[in-house]
């Protein structure tokens, strides 16, 4: 995870150890939930461009982290 470096996946920074946990210090994602963006839109829909564009940034991301052997359990 901390050799992937891709615009649209999270960034790990450091790995702690204690004795029954494991912390991981993560970038700061502050852009909010998916749905959310989707339900203040007008009519609670995209426009045709702006989906093709969040599909874009989405399917780069799966199509980075697969080709660099990484699998994922949920996309978030």
């Amino acid at each position: 995870m901390r050799e992937l470096n891709h615009p649209h996946v999270v960034r790990l920074h450091e790995v702690f150890y204690a004795r029954r946990n494991i912390y991981l210090v993560m970038e700061l994602a502050s852009g909010g939930e998916l749905f959310d963006l989707l339900t203040s839109q007008p009519g609670d829909r995209f426009s045709e461009p702006f989906a093709a564009d969040l599909m874009a940034q989405m399917l780069s991301a799966v199509h980075y982290i697969h080709s660099r052997g990484v699998v994922h359990r949920a996309l978030k």
